[in-house]
């Protein structure tokens, strides 16, 4: 286990609805822009593409490489080990961590999100098994005074949203089903 999560990879399932938390497409964006010839100064009007971050989702697991993580805790260039959420659905550019804003925007709750692999202000985080169950809570470390952890927050038509919030509030009970992902092994 590292900080109380599976050494391997995993699906990170909540006990109470059955979902979990996914890496989705951010999808794509398209636009053109107006390119000059550096001799003539002709101008040519060219088409681009730029793929969109990742976006976090709460989905029905079925079987999706972006319902797998595992913690990254390999060392930086400065020796320092950081347990980072990974999703292991690496897209052109870089893993997706699970990300917690620091910021409280006058909510209640505080809504989770990806963020691409290597920015200096990733979270860490540490799951802890829930005494006489089964099932972990998990949470972003440090944390100021209160403890909040994540859980699932209903946004209505059945669907959900990762927050963090308080403890004990609803949809925070949590199991990691371990997967194996042929061909591949958590990075170390």
């Amino acid at each position: 286990m590292v900080q109380g999560f599976p050494d391997s990879f995993f699906r990170i399932i909540n006990a109470d609805t059955g979902l979990c938390l996914a890496a989705r497409s951010g999808g794509v964006s398209y636009g053109s822009q107006t390119e000059h010839d550096t001799w003539t100064g002709e101008g040519k009007e060219v088409a681009f593409s730029h793929t969109k971050d990742q976006v976090l989702g709460v989905v029905k697991p079925m079987g999706d490489r972006g319902e797998i993580w595992f913690i990254d805790n390999r060392k930086n260039s400065r020796g320092e080990e950081f347990w980072h959420l990974t999703n292991l659905n690496k897209d052109i550019r870089s893993w997706f961590n699970l990300h917690a804003s620091s910021r409280d925007f006058g909510e209640p709750t505080l809504p989770l999100s990806l963020h691409g692999a290597g920015r200096t202000d990733q979270n860490q985080w540490e799951a802890r098994k829930r005494e006489g169950t089964q099932f972990y809570d998990f949470l972003p470390v440090p944390q100021g005074d209160g403890k909040r952890l994540v859980g699932l927050e209903p946004t209505g038509n059945g669907d959900y949203r990762a927050v963090l919030d308080d403890e004990g509030a609803p949809h925070q009970l949590w199991r990691f089903e371990e997967v194996t992902v042929p061909g591949e092994t958590v990075p170390r």
